[in-house]
C-alpha cells in the first residue's frame, strides 16, 4: 500500500542506472512518506561503511543512514535488508551478519566483535589507501625489521609498485602493532 501511495523520490541507483522495483536485487526503502529505491549491493556498501568506522583503528560504528535524507535506518528496515539479502541468495556480509546477531545494538556490537572490527579496519585501510599515503609506512616497516633494515631502495624505484608489493606484509605489520594483545590472531 505504501509503495503505491507514496511518491518515489529516488528511482536510480548510485551510478544513475534506473531501477526496477520488481527486481530481486532492488530494495524499496520507505521513510517520511517517500520511497527510495536502492540496488542491494549499494545498500550493503552503505551499511558496511557506516559499521566499519574506526578512527585510528578504534571501532566506532555509526548507525546506518539513508544517504539521500540522512535519516537513520530503523531496526525494522535493517531486518528487512538482512532478510532481503538472504532471499536474494547473496553472500551475507560478515560485518552486517555480526550486527544482525547483536540485534542492531551498537554497544553490544562493539563489545562482542571488537577484535573483528579492528582487523576489518586495518584491512580496509591497508588495501584501499592510495600507495602514496602508505609509502612512508612501508619504509618505516622495512626499517623496523632487523632483516630488512639494511635494504636500500633506490629513490627512482616506483613508489606505487613498492607499496603494492608490500601491502600484504604491511597488513601483518599493522596487525602485530595495533591488534588487540590478548587475542589469538595477535
Amino acid at each position: 500500500y505504501k509503495l503505491k501511495k507514496y511518491s518515489k523520490v529516488v528511482t536510480d541507483d548510485l551510478s544513475m542506472t534506473p531501477l526496477d522495483i520488481n527486481n530481486k536485487n532492488t530494495f524499496a526503502l520507505v521513510q517520511k512518506k517517500s520511497v527510495y529505491l536502492f540496488r542491494l549491493n549499494d545498500l550493503i556498501q552503505i551499511v558496511e561503511t557506516d559499521l566499519g568506522q574506526a578512527p585510528s583503528f578504534f571501532a566506532d560504528p555509526q548507525r546506518p543512514k539513508n544517504p539521500f535524507n540522512n535519516e537513520e535506518l530503523s531496526n525494522a528496515t535493517l531486518y528487512n535488508i538482512y532478510f532481503k539479502m538472504k532471499d536474494s541468495m547473496r553472500v551475507i556480509s560478515t560485518i552486517f551478519h555480526f550486527y544482525f546477531l547483536s540485534h542492531f545494538n551498537n554497544e553490544e556490537f562493539v563489545i562482542t566483535n571488537e577484535a573483528f572490527l579492528r582487523e576489518y579496519a586495518i584491512k580496509k585501510y591497508v588495501f584501499t589507501t592510495p600507495a602514496l599515503c602508505l609509502y612512508p609506512s612501508v619504509i618505516e616497516m622495512l626499517s623496523a625489521n632487523p632483516f630488512t633494515k639494511k635494504l636500500t631502495i633506490h629513490k627512482e624505484f616506483p613508489k606505487d609498485l613498492l607499496v603494492d608489493i608490500f601491502r600484504p606484509f604491511l597488513f601483518y605489520y599493522y596487525i602485530s602493532n595495533y591488534y588487540i594483545k590478548t587475542t589469538s590472531k595477535y
